[in-house]
């Protein structure tokens, strides 16, 4: 590809560039959030056709796109995780590119500070979650849209959809409004909706008969809006929290600024908002109903809510100290109140990649996978049976399953500090 190229497609540069960090990156904190392992465990099962996607997380289609092609190699795991990690970087990047054409080229240091510095991006993106990859798609696809590039947009949104379902009924609107206007055909928005229905039901429909579906409305994780006593605000209350006070106000004094002043800005802020909105009430009312309300679920409304934050240079007038002077005092506040959390989301990236070392190194010492599972599949701790049936190859509901005697086990330390293998008798 040509430099020229390149040029002419930013998005493909940047997403080369991210790719490269993302690479880079991977020797220094390996690590799998648990629904990442389990996504490992599923690309490699589909070559069998052994898919069990039992006592996993819920279902989603996209990341075995990435996983399968690689599980012949054993490679699925560095796969998802490169392709995670640049998404979590292009969700910085798409989000300063909206920033810098809405209100110029000194938004963009107030939105990397917003998204960088905030409680999600570092740790779910590092771990492997799918969110900050939906939250680049989302803002890309925006761009793309305001660029006069809808058919880009739409394939990204999509794409998103095979990620959260929240994204279908955006999906939905878009393509109808696309169809209404002639810009896409018909049979390409029937089909793609249909393409995206089928792919979220029918390999969990034939693996565990939508178990997998039907436990997005089980016991939600810990510090989700499902285990408060009113989800539905809990949801909104996760949005400030996640946000960060001092984005949220720049977000506002943005939309105002723009809006009194009746600046052609304000469209394009607007619209965020607005999505921003529909979102985050979408996200509360599935909460409300029994679905889990993770905090992570409201990334792609904080990746926009964060471009529209890099808007309020605008109050700062036209000319270039005004702006100057915003972005500075703006971004300095955003790392100051709202970056104190890095240190902590590093800890946790440690401790996780040194669990998946610590785990690695009882099971070579233990002889290898041949030597544990020469019985039987291994039975582990259930917080880390992604883990565990990703590294030994088996399925995450054996792996999660109560030991009985004779069975091979991987379990905690009593100081929990390490682990211990016993293998199986036969």
């Amino acid at each position: 590809m040509t430099v020229r190229a390149l040029r002419s497609s930013p998005g493909v540069a940047w997403t080369l560039i991210a790719g490269v960090i993302a690479a880079v990156s991977l020797p220094f904190g390996f690590a799998l959030a648990f629904d990442a392992s389990a996504w490992v465990v599923w690309g490699r099962e589909l070559w069998s056709l052994s898919i069990d996607t039992g006592a996993g997380p819920s279902w989603k289609p996209l990341p075995l796109v990435v996983t399968a092609p690689f599980a012949p190699l054993d490679l699925g795991a560095a796969a998802w995780l490169l392709v995670a990690r640049a998404g979590a970087l292009l969700a910085v990047i798409g989000a300063a590119r909206l920033g810098w054409r809405t209100a110029g080229g000194w938004a963009a240091p107030i939105v990397v500070a917003a998204i960088v510095a905030s409680p999600w991006w570092l740790l779910n993106g590092a771990l492997g979650n799918a969110d900050p990859l939906l939250g680049a798609l989302v803002v890309w696809a925006v761009l793309a849209h305001v660029e006069d590039r809808p058919r880009t947009a739409f394939w990204l949104l999509v794409a998103g959809t095979l990620i959260r379902p929240e994204v279908w009924p955006f999906l939905a609107g878009y393509a109808l409004w696309l169809a209404w206007r002639e810009r896409i055909a018909w049979r390409t928005a029937i089909g793609a909706g249909t393409a995206v229905l089928a792919l979220w039901v029918v390999p969990d429909l034939l693996s565990s008969g939508l178990e997998s579906t039907k436990g997005a409305t089980g016991t939600p994780s810990a510090g989700s809006a499902g285990l408060t006593e009113v989800p539905f605000l809990s949801v909104w209350a996760d949005l400030v929290e996640q946000a960060t006070w001092p984005v949220l106000l720049a977000a506002l004094a943005a939309a105002f600024v723009t809006w009194r002043t009746g600046r052609p800005q304000g469209r394009i802020l607007a619209i965020c908002l607005g999505l921003v909105a529909a979102y985050v009430l979408l996200v509360a009312t599935m909460a409300q109903l029994g679905f889990a309300g993770n905090p992570r679920y409201l990334v792609p409304a904080l990746t926009l809510l964060a471009a529209v934050a890099g808007a309020v240079v605008l109050a700062g007038g036209p000319g270039r100290k005004g702006p100057a002077v915003v972005a500075v005092v703006v971004t300095a506040a955003i790392v100051v109140l709202a970056g104190g959390e890095l240190g902590d989301q590093q800890t946790l990236i440690a401790d996780r990649a040194a669990t998946r070392d610590a785990l690695q190194r009882t099971i070579e010492d233990a002889g290898g996978r041949a030597a544990l599972t020469r019985c039987g599949p291994v039975r582990t701790d259930p917080t880390v049976r992604s883990v565990v049936a990703e590294l030994l190859r088996e399925s995450i509901p054996e792996a999660g399953r109560r030991a009985r005697p004779g069975d091979a086990t991987l379990r905690p330390t009593v100081d929990a500090r390490g682990w211990i293998a016993t293998a199986g008798s036969c």
